[in-house]
């Protein structure tokens, strides 16, 4: 009996300790959300595997741009605000320039937005990132060509 009470003690205490801290994937999805809304460099914290897969999302993010834009407009009537299209473009560019499980692509970009997002009046624009993320799994939109190179 006292045995159980130590062990369900011990299993609250854990939960209340660890549940405000987001894991890593959320951690980092959102650090890299903040620095592309932002615009600030990715933060000096995330070292190592998790920085280069940053930097090799954010850079497919960057170089190809308008291929995510034309997605971006399949899927959307109007533009999104801001925070959320970055958010889909994040994910989005994951979802075709890595091998990460798409599942987690689409949960763990819908979690680092609400770690980033403001309270209460983003519930719809969640709705909107997951929604989207997932129709694009559903029905994957006509990706135009990458823009040619000049030759030198």
């Amino acid at each position: 009996m006292f045995f159980n009470v130590v062990l369900v003690c011990f299993y609250v205490a854990c939960i209340v300790v660890l549940l405000p801290f987001p894991c890593m994937p959320y951690g980092l999805r959102a650090s890299m959300l903040r620095a592309v809304h932002t615009g600030k460099p990715l933060s000096e914290d995330v070292k190592g595997k998790e920085r280069s897969k940053a930097v090799m999302v954010l850079g497919s993010m960057s170089r190809r741009s308008g291929q995510l834009s034309s997605l971006l407009s399949q899927y959307c009537r109007s533009p999104p605000p801001p925070l959320a299209e970055a958010a889909i473009r994040m994910g989005l560019a994951e979802l075709l320039y890595t091998s990460t499980p798409t599942h987690a692509v689409c949960r763990e970009t819908v979690e680092a937005f609400k770690i980033v997002g403001r309270k209460g009046s983003a519930d719809r624009q969640v709705k909107l990132v997951n929604g989207v993320l997932r129709r694009h799994l559903r029905e994957p939109g006509t990706l135009p060509p990458p823009p040619a190179h000049p030759s030198p």
